[in-house]
């Protein structure tokens, strides 16, 4: 029995399956892996049994959740220290942008802590290239 025992636990370690030995004191033993279960009949077998129950539900993987801020929460940052700016109901911290873009400074100083979306859709609406350097700076929706 010790070595039947000594065998199911070392499959137990190693293999990291599901152990049931079975006599007349029932004992079990569990591990993590849930994936096979290893059953052995002290009483009458000696030799572990292996099955595979059915196959696990397929995870769905949730979205990650994008922080959503209020009006308020963009005219708090409206200096050039910490500049954010709502376009198109997205909100945008741009601040290490100022001073890279084309346009110059105070293009960007001007949106700070402010609804742009007229500002930047007059400028740049439907191009490709400042939409794609905007995005980069997204930090969340305006709600």
């Amino acid at each position: 029995m010790k070595k039947t025992i000594g065998i199911v636990i070392a499959l137990v370690v190693i293999v990291g399956v599901v152990v049931v030995l079975k006599n007349t004191n029932t004992t079990t033993l569990v591990a993590n892996d849930t994936t096979n279960t290893v059953t052995t009949d002290t009483s009458t077998n000696t030799t572990p049994t292996v099955s595979t129950p059915a196959t696990k539900p397929a995870v769905t993987p949730t979205k990650p959740k994008v922080a959503g801020y209020t009006m308020s929460d963009v005219s708090a940052h409206a200096t050039a220290s910490s500049c954010w700016t709502a376009v198109n109901g997205s909100v945008y911290d741009v601040t290490s942008w100022i001073n890279q873009h084309p346009g110059g400074a105070r293009a960007i100083t001007g949106m700070c802590g402010k609804d742009a979306s007229s500002a930047y859709d007059n400028q740049h609406g439907g191009q490709s290239r400042p939409e794609s350097e905007l995005a980069s700076f997204k930090i969340g929706v305006l709600n």
